[in-house]
């Protein structure tokens, strides 16, 4: 008998693989939170997700990277270098941009 249900996690990557307005909200949504609120571990969650959605062995070749230090650089506990988080970025058709913080 196989199981008819999914995980929370399982969902997400299965929406992410259809749907590129939800993986380009999804990681905005990680990112605005670590740019508010520090919180890394769900900025690499993020990136863990969509990267799950996209195949993580071929974005680590595209990466430049091993298998291993892609999906290590995405653990919670995950501290990538500036290098490899711009290569998973850009592995993933995304880049970083920066605007001015407006005050309150």
């Amino acid at each position: 008998m196989t199981n008819k249900y999914q995980t929370f996690s399982e969902l997400l990557v299965n929406k992410l693989k259809n749907d590129k307005e939800l993986a380009e909200e999804f990681l905005r949504a990680g990112m605005e939170d670590y740019s508010e609120n520090l919180d890394k571990e769900e900025l690499l969650l993020s990136l863990k997700h969509l990267a799950e959605a996209k195949g993580v062995s071929k974005l680590a070749k595209e990466a430049g990277i091993s298998r291993d230090v892609f999906y290590k650089s995405l653990l919670p506990n995950g501290n990538p270098k500036i290098d490899t988080l711009l290569a998973i970025l850009k592995a993933l058709k995304y880049t970083i941009t920066f605007k001015p913080i407006k005050h309150i």
